[in-house]
């Protein structure tokens, strides 16, 4: 199987990181120039788009967001019944049938092949050991909205 060539965009326009919920860290030194935007190829203002702090996963996913599938609203594991209670494009919250309370960060697995399987780019669900790093359980949503809003 021939595997897909992801071509990285030099540049990033503003509007283009911003649409995509991306913003240069408070900060952050930068240099910008007139060039053309890798995303919406449009002549702008542009900077590198790991000034955004955007990564090569995430950049490979925002210039193809066709094939990104997303989180979703309900589902079954590790014996438990989730529903996604809220969400952005960087967090989610999801309520549990124990009663509990999931937050996290949305990461996003980039395209694969894995045992002659395509898989496309996901947003993915956290596992057991990304609890205390990326995801967060609360028994009580009051607690649970708190870890929410201060991601």
């Amino acid at each position: 199987m021939k595997k897909k060539q992801f071509i990285e965009p030099a540049w990033i326009c503003f509007e283009c990181a911003q649409r995509r919920g991306a913003r240069i860290p408070e900060g952050h030194a930068y240099t910008v120039h007139v060039d053309i935007c890798g995303i919406c190829e449009k002549e702008k203002a542009v900077t590198e788009p790991r000034d955004f702090g955007i990564t090569r996963k995430l950049l490979a996913v925002i210039t193809n967001p066709d094939n990104l599938v997303l989180l979703p609203e309900t589902l079954r594991k590790n014996g438990l019944n989730y529903t996604q209670i809220k969400r952005t494009r960087k967090k989610a919250m999801y309520e549990t049938d124990a009663p509990s309370y999931e937050v996290f960060q949305v990461r996003i697995r980039p395209e694969m092949e894995a045992f002659g399987k395509e898989y496309p780019a996901a947003e993915i669900f956290p596992g057991n050991e990304d609890f205390g790093d990326f995801a967060w359980c609360y028994s009580k949503l009051e607690n649970a909205e708190t870890k929410y809003n201060s991601l």
